[in-house]
């Protein structure tokens, strides 16, 4: 990597990662309990993302005076 290129890393995505080896350890122990888990490592990804929770927030607007 070039030292004047910035390293960016997305947290949410790293987090999923880590969730899918966990998955697949879970799998390969016998202990995933969840139903419908898919058999193939590649329809197991698109089910954890159908699965995953993904934040909406609200519209904030910033009242100085505080009454909103």
């Amino acid at each position: 990597m070039e030292a004047d290129k910035e390293l960016t890393i997305d947290a949410a995505s790293v987090n999923f990662e880590i969730a899918l080896a966990v998955l697949e350890q879970a799998i390969e122990e016998g202990v995933a309990q969840a139903e419908g888990i898919p058999n193939s490592e590649g329809e197991r990804r698109k089910w954890a993302e159908e699965k995953r929770w993904v934040p909406e927030y609200q519209e904030y607007q910033y009242d100085p005076a505080g009454r909103k």
